[in-house]
């Protein structure tokens, strides 16, 4: 049993565990040397312990490469430094890095605005910053307990900066250190210096060996089924070993299948109160297909752009694959860091998104058995959209199919003939005259920052065949109509059969004809022309996402935060499944790391940085709503 007898601070006559000397020397306008020398000043039989010594960088830097004597050093662009760690640190010994940075060309300066200090962090058992020891040490204990008298010093990194007041230009500097150097317990660190930011290395690996999959993660039944459990075991495989499966960390991890090779996981960090939690869901493992032959690269491999080392190429690297490695990484960070939280984090990785023939097997199955219901509780943040803004809303989605049916016959004789196509053509026009008049811009769209109105357009047309010269018997028009949320889709479908039953029973006075002998009812021959109107099954509602909800505000601040600016947008595309969430309680924002305009498009490719925002878009959400717990 440990006992605490004491605590104190000292401003003054601190014994620096470090001496740090940094150099920086200009190579050209795009081209710097960074030398850094670290000397530990403390026993020879002493060590420290975890030392992380970060040396900020311009946010221009584009590449680098290091040489170090001991330890290891890498960039992290998320946080604009250099990154050294040296896992054991003699006492009375140096270690140095050097580092050659280059800098993307621009005709600003390249010089940082606040001129950062270098941090250290570091641990050092047995050395004493202030000089003070315990000479002397009893323990009266009654009980007739065997205590074992023994102090342990450590002394931790507080605020360890070493301040260089330096133009990236080279202009002369002055070099000061200043150390806040504690033997007690410190304080729990905020959880952005707690889990740091995205980890380049992983990330990428994890990503590389999803996108090495895709192949085999296209959506388009019956020909092509995805097999999601690929993707899910390797979520699992860097999860589980933090788990409470395995002991290793404090995870909750759940595998949840309704159909085989195709799973769900469900990744929970608990927090210490119950009913507060935050969660990440949307992240899916199917991909809309790819066809290489279309392509400028390997659509079923991650590769990288030569031109530009952040661009990360391959299906699903905005859709949505990207996204599954982002929250990988962040419940990865949380099991290893172990920040103590009152709320639970919890993030779902789900099945069967790109394609909605197939039901019951993604986050709808998870919803119907109650899997999701303690999401309910706090916001939950659909991470499947793009630009690394805040999307507020998106459109419904009703597929249709028109078919005309007329009387075949040949050109010449075009009199005694219904031409099935101009038919078509006349009777679409009229319907979407009166979709337009029912249907206008609502006023809502504009608080929503909604690009377009509900719209009804043809996309496809088909008819069974035939030569030139004969008046097709049969044809038909298909589209989409994209309504946005402040319309219901069922009085839509509604209105469209009123709409072609009505041109039905008046193709006399509610169509016009095309030219003297062009006409779409023959009485001589009783016979009219007939129009039909299908829908698919796979409508869906879209989404106006709550303004006034704690999640969107959280989302909106930590978006200015990271990124710098924030610009809530709504589109007429449409995202299956979220309105459902919605409609059964859950407080739904949705965001996205990707890029849109390589959304479902070929060539498609997303930017580490961006990704590396999103990742403090997320812990800065979660530090938010701690803050307020």
């Amino acid at each position: 049993m440990d006992i605490f007898c004491s605590r104190y601070r000292i401003t003054e006559g601190v014994n620096l565990p470090f001496r740090v000397l940094p150099t920086i020397k200009e190579l050209g306008r795009t081209r710097m040397e960074i030398n850094v020398k670290v000397k530990s000043v403390f026993g020879a039989k002493m060590f420290a312990l975890g030392v992380v010594v970060k040396v900020p960088v311009p946010k221009q830097t584009a590449k680098t490469s290091f040489q170090t004597t001991s330890g290891k050093a890498k960039y992290n662009a998320s946080i604009d430094s250099l990154v050294w760690k040296i896992r054991k640190f003699p006492g009375q010994t140096e270690a140095t890095m050097s580092a050659e940075v280059e800098l993307i060309s621009t005709m600003g300066e390249k010089k940082l605005a606040n001129r950062p200090p270098i941090q250290m962090e570091f641990q050092v058992p047995m050395f004493t910053a202030s000089g003070l020891r315990v000479r002397f040490l009893k323990v009266w204990e009654k009980s007739g307990y065997n205590t074992v008298e023994w102090v342990r010093y450590i002394t931790r990194a507080g605020s360890y900066e070493i301040r260089e007041f330096l133009d990236w230009l080279g202009l002369p500097s002055l070099l000061t250190q200043s150390a806040a150097a504690s033997q007690m317990a410190s304080p729990a660190p905020p959880l952005k210096d707690a889990v740091g930011g995205l980890d380049r290395d992983p990330f990428v690996a994890l990503l590389a060996k999803l996108i090495g999959e895709t192949q085999r993660l296209q959506n388009d039944p019956p020909e092509l089924v995805p097999q999601e459990d690929l993707v899910a075991q390797h979520v699992l495989d860097v999860l589980r070993p933090l788990s409470t499966d395995t002991g290793g960390g404090p995870l909750l991890v759940r595998k949840v299948s309704y159909t085989e090779g195709r799973s769900n996981v469900i990744v929970e960090y608990p927090g210490t109160v119950p009913g507060r939690v935050v969660s990440f869901v949307g992240m899916h493992m199917d991909v809309v297909p790819a066809n290489p032959n279309e392509w400028d690269f390997d659509p079923f491999s991650l590769t990288f752009d030569s031109d530009d080392k952040e661009k990360l190429r391959g299906r699903g690297t905005t859709d949505c694959l990207g996204h599954v490695a982002l929250v990988t990484q962040l419940m990865r960070r949380l099991g290893e860091a172990k920040p103590a939280l009152k709320h639970s984090v919890i993030a779902v990785f789900i099945a069967n998104e790109e394609n909605s023939s197939v039901t019951g097997i993604g986050v709808d199955g998870l919803v119907k058995d109650g899997l999701l219901d303690k999401l309910k509780t706090g916001p939950l943040f659909w991470i499947d959209t793009a630009d690394k803004q805040p999307c507020i809303g998106t459109g419904g989605m009703i597929p249709w199919h028109l078919k005309a049916t007329g009387k075949l016959f040949h050109s010449g004789l075009a009199h005694k003939a219904i031409n099935s196509m101009e038919l078509n053509m006349d009777a679409l026009k009229e319907i979407q005259t009166r979709f337009y008049n029912d249907f206008p811009a609502h006023e809502k769209e504009k608080l929503y920052k909604f690009a377009t109105p509900s719209t009804i357009k043809p996309t496809k047309w088909s008819y069974p065949g035939g030569g030139l010269n004969q008046i097709p018997g049969e044809c038909t028009i298909s589209g989409d109509i994209r309504l946005t949320p402040f319309y219901s889709t069922s009085f839509v479908v509604k209105k469209l059969q009123e709409y072609v039953d009505d041109i039905n029973a008046n193709l006399e006075t509610k169509l016009p004809t095309r030219g003297p002998v062009s006409k779409y009812v023959l009485p001589d021959e009783n016979l009219r022309g007939r129009l039909e109107i299908a829908f698919d099954g796979d409508i869906m509602n879209g989404v106006a996402c709550n303004l006034e909800s704690r999640g969107f505000k959280a989302l909106c601040k930590a978006t200015e935060e990271i990124v710098g600016h924030v610009e809530p947008y709504s589109i007429t595309g449409s995202l299956p499944l979220i309105r459902e969430l919605q409609d059964e309680g859950f407080d739904v924002q949705t965001a996205g790391y990707g890029l849109l305009k390589t959304y479902h498009a070929k060539n498609e490719y997303c930017l580490f940085p961006d990704m590396a925002q999103g990742f403090q878009v997320f812990v800065s959400i979660i530090s938010q709503l701690e803050a307020d717990a």
